[in-house]
């Protein structure tokens, strides 16, 4: 996973709501990605 920096304001606040939507669409993409890494080594074995 890359890193990217904090999501912030002008003023320099984090802003939590865009941090919190950008490691929960991580993780959905994480998911995803082995999901589709597990349908691809099965799909060889049969």
């Amino acid at each position: 996973m890359c890193r990217t920096s904090q999501p912030s304001f002008d003023d320099g606040m984090v802003n939590m709501q865009e941090l919190s939507r950008a490691m929960a669409e991580a993780l959905v993409n994480e998911i995803m990605l082995a999901q589709a890494d597990e349908l691809c080594d099965s799909s060889g074995k049969s």
